[in-house]
């Protein structure tokens, strides 16, 4: 969830929202799909635009 500038304006809004789209996209999701320890995946990836 992106900050609310308002509230936040110090907040580098467009720093925040880049991290955002690489979450949702494509290889984010596989990198988190990708994510293990022990051999056992951390997290399921399952973000939609």
């Amino acid at each position: 969830m992106l900050v609310n500038p308002p509230k936040r304006p110090h907040v580098q809004r467009e720093f925040g929202q880049v991290f955002i789209d690489w979450v949702i996209c494509a290889e984010g999701q596989k990198t988190i799909a990708d994510y293990k320890i022990g051999g056992q995946p951390l997290f399921v990836p399952n973000a939609r635009r």
